[in-house]
């Protein structure tokens, strides 16, 4: 194992591995300006045989400057394990890279308080995802929606079939995130209880059960049919 002073060492070292299968790289972190005199290609390194893929331990916005300056074959599996600062405490996250990997065809979220875990798959490559928001002395972020939608910039959902999801409180997603999967079949989705009391500022009930139901029963946007979802 080689310790790595600055992301350019990592990226130095991949020039040299074409036929490389497995890489793992496990805090990758810097804080000092970059000294050598290496500077990364203009077009990304080619890693034709990668199959495994791994992060662990390293800061989002080191993985966004990362993974878009290495090309990636369809059929790898990619592991991004205790992403730290995933969401910044002001304004929307910076977008996640795409990842040419083959269309997903199942979703497995958990969004709950400062963490997020998520594995989409199909049956020869996928993406682990294990992210949180970690700033100490900073509120954790209070809506995953935003991320939630962005996720097709980064991700193939439209041959999307189950869907496994998690989350907090009464989220208003469903209709905008449910367009973006229109081959979907099965949907399990776990909500904390609801409560009793009408909300102190709009005076709604928090009912998270009834605004999915609201969004399967409309139509998905350019179509005149529900969503043709099944919930088991």
């Amino acid at each position: 194992m080689e310790e790595l002073l600055h992301p350019f060492e990592l990226l130095r070292l991949l020039c040299n591995t074409p036929a490389l299968e497995f890489l793992h790289v496990d805090l990758l972190v810097y804080e000092e300006p970059y000294m050598g005199t290496w500077q990364p290609p203009y077009e990304p390194i080619h890693l034709p045989l990668l199959r495994s893929l791994v992060f662990t331990d390293c800061p989002y916005k080191l993985l966004t400057w990362i993974l878009p300056r290495i090309s990636l074959p369809e059929d790898v599996f990619i592991r991004l394990q205790d992403i730290s600062n995933y969401i910044p405490v002001y304004g929307p996250a910076d977008p996640f890279p795409p990842l040419p990997i083959r269309p997903v065809t199942h979703l497995d979220i958990v969004m709950q308080g400062e963490e997020v875990l998520m594995v989409a798959d199909s049956p020869t490559s996928g993406l682990w995802l294990s992210a949180m928001h970690d700033l100490d002395g900073f509120p954790e972020p209070q809506d995953w929606g935003d991320w939630l939608l962005s996720l097709r910039e980064c991700l193939t959902l439209v041959h999307v079939t189950h869907l496994h999801i998690r989350v907090e409180g009464w989220e208003t997603f469903w209709r905008a995130f449910l367009s973006h999967l229109p081959q979907l079949t099965h949907l399990t989705a776990l909500f904390d209880e609801s409560s009793d009391e009408p909300d102190d500022d709009t005076g709604e009930f928090d009912c998270p059960t009834a605004t999915l139901c609201a969004a399967l029963s409309q139509p998905a946007e350019g179509s005149d049919v529900p969503c043709p979802v099944s919930t088991p």
